[in-house]
């Protein structure tokens, strides 16, 4: 059956989205939901379809994992800050409360604003639109700002100093009961270590700021100058 009393919360808190997004200047835009590429996400896997048609012919199409592409196409062409709701879509995902093959995704991205910027943007936001009468615990507690080193070496013992080195990363991976093949990639190795052990011990009572991602996990983020890391 469905819940339309669930229904009304999810289109308040929507449109105190749009409405505090609007009131700080941004322009909402509204983007492809069938793209010809891809984002170079190595762990998301997408929904490809076959776009068909007798007089320009055919070709592979993609529903979007995300809207960024598109989002930072806008970017370079002088959108100033922008933002979107939109329906997206990763295949292999698992089925429940916290992953779904189909789900809405807020995106935004502010002009003039680092990575460390868009963390308070993202705090700032997330109070500010919050549902009256509903103050769910992680709310309560400050948010946790860590670096992928920090995380790596807490709750998988991994030193980032020294995992540069793809020797030194499988042997991690074995020490922790994975099994990778020889001639596997660096990120899905690093990958693999990660979403097993690190992902999940990040805690459920606050909002996580994970930092400072390796920069050889291809991402659209530039690289911080000096450092094997990413602005993301």
């Amino acid at each position: 059956m469905y819940d339309f009393a669930m229904a009304r919360r999810r289109s308040e808190l929507l449109m105190n989205i749009r409405t505090h997004f609007i009131g700080k200047g941004y322009l909402e835009v509204s983007t492809p939901t069938l793209s010809p590429y891809l984002i170079p996400e190595p762990t998301i896997k997408a929904f490809g379809t076959r776009f068909i048609n007798e007089f320009e012919g055919s070709r592979d199409l993609y529903l979007i994992p995300s809207p960024e592409i598109f989002m930072k196409k806008l970017l370079a062409a002088g959108s100033g800050s922008i933002f979107q709701i939109s329906q997206c879509f990763r295949n292999s995902e698992q089925l429940g409360d916290v992953h779904n093959p189909e789900f809405t995704m807020l995106e935004y991205y502010t002009v003039d604003a680092d990575d460390r910027d868009s963390i308070g943007i993202t705090i700032e936001m997330i109070e500010k639109t919050k549902l009256k009468g509903i103050e769910p615990e992680w709310l309560e507690n400050e948010p946790l700002i860590i670096t992928m080193h920090e995380a790596m070496h807490r709750w998988a013992g991994v030193d980032m100093d020294r995992a540069e080195d793809i020797g030194y990363l499988r042997s991690e991976a074995r020490r922790l009961g994975l099994e990778p093949a020889e001639n596997e990639s660096w990120d899905d190795t690093f990958n693999r270590i990660f979403l097993t052990y690190t992902e999940p011990s990040l805690p459920k009572d606050r909002e996580v700021y994970l930092t400072e991602y390796p920069d050889r996990i291809a991402c659209l983020a530039k690289n911080e100058e000096g450092r094997p890391v990413k602005k993301r």
